[in-house]
């Protein structure tokens, strides 16, 4: 039996972390039915702050009454399914994107109180970007391929006053939400990309230095101080790596 990072959908699908007891931040390893091996094994999110990780190698070690020799085992790293080679990629119709798309969002709202002299260079990375917003004022970052497909939506809440992440309200995706409405079929499976990967294929961008950075609010923000490079965002340290 292999073990693997569950599969990330929704806030609801990370657990307690063991170690600092954030919520929603700890990713347990299961089996092949999606049973957790233990909930001490796994992997917290903050690995800047917390940098817990008991794969489950290190936990066979430590209980050597575990069958060990039924059990394949992976290096210390998160795993990648090829689940996708064989079939097509789910994707969001280009519709969403251009209906989404909005400057209403409690993030961009407060970093136009901040770009009052650089406007316009704020409303052309929007475009670029295709930032959308919701009707509660969330932003939704699409993440668009260089083939142009729409890989999924993300959508973060932001304090409209100082423009900071609202942690306690997670991250949701558009395909969840599509999914509760019955527009899409429960098989639905997310395969992201790097966020602004699809300014690649720009004639414009195409001598043009290409920056990765983590989050997609900071590729936004230097994509305004900075147009000479082409930013793109990974979404998390983890999260792109185990929904691939």
């Amino acid at each position: 039996m292999r073990y693997e990072l569950q599969k990330y959908r929704t806030r609801n699908d990370r657990h307690t972390c063991p170690k600092c007891g954030g919520r929603h931040c700890f990713t347990y390893y299961v089996d092949e039915n999606g049973q957790p091996l233990d909930k001490s094994v796994g992997r917290c999110d903050h690995e800047s702050g917390c940098g817990y990780h008991y794969p489950p190698k290190e936990y066979f070690k430590n209980h050597p009454d575990r069958n060990l020799s039924e059990t394949r085992q992976y290096p210390n790293t998160v795993i990648r399914k090829d689940t996708h080679r064989n079939k097509s990629i789910d994707t969001v119709p280009m519709e969403y994107v251009r209906r989404s798309r909005s400057d209403n969002s409690h993030l961009i709202q407060f970093l136009f109180s901040l770009q009052k002299d650089n406007e316009a260079d704020l409303k052309r990375v929007l475009e670029d970007y295709r930032i959308g917003a919701t009707r509660d004022g969330d932003i939704i970052y699409w993440q668009i391929d260089k083939d142009n497909r729409v890989r999924g939506g993300k959508i973060i809440a932001y304090n409209k006053e100082d423009g900071h992440r609202i942690k306690d309200k997670g991250v949701n995706w558009v395909h969840c939400l599509l999914k509760k409405q019955a527009v899409f079929n429960q098989d639905w499976t997310l395969t992201q990309c790097l966020f602004g990967e699809h300014l690649l294929s720009a004639s414009a961008n195409r001598d043009k230095v290409v920056a990765v950075v983590e989050s997609e609010k900071t590729a936004v923000v230097c994509a305004i101080q900075y147009p000479d490079c082409v930013w793109l965002a990974t979404g998390g340290k983890a999260s792109w790596l185990l929904t691939r």
